[in-house]
């Protein structure tokens, strides 16, 4: 998993994250956590069967009133089946 921008201005219009999925994607959700793992947003993408390497954009507003400082995030994506995979624990930066 690869974002960008990292770190993230307070300004940004979007972000994207890029993952690369072994198997057809409708759904991924990214879900962003402060530094005590308390869930702050939670975003719900629809996918089109991708596989490979994936571009997920996150709207800007998801930033909004977040403060500046260090995050998590974890992408979840959900296959055609409904089988879920979920990735590693990332950094996000908000300046």
């Amino acid at each position: 998993i690869s974002g960008n921008p990292n770190p993230v201005p307070g300004t940004t219009p979007a972000r994207t994250v890029n993952v690369f999925v072994t198997k057809s994607v409708t759904k991924a959700e990214v879900k962003i956590y402060t530094k005590a793992s308390r869930l702050v947003r939670s975003v719900s993408l629809t996918l089109n069967n991708q596989v490979g390497q994936v571009a997920l954009t996150i709207p800007g507003e998801t930033f909004a009133g977040l403060s500046k400082g260090m995050y998590y995030f974890v992408v979840i994506v959900t296959g055609a089946d409904n089988s879920t995979a979920k990735s590693k624990i990332e950094k996000l930066l908000i300046q």
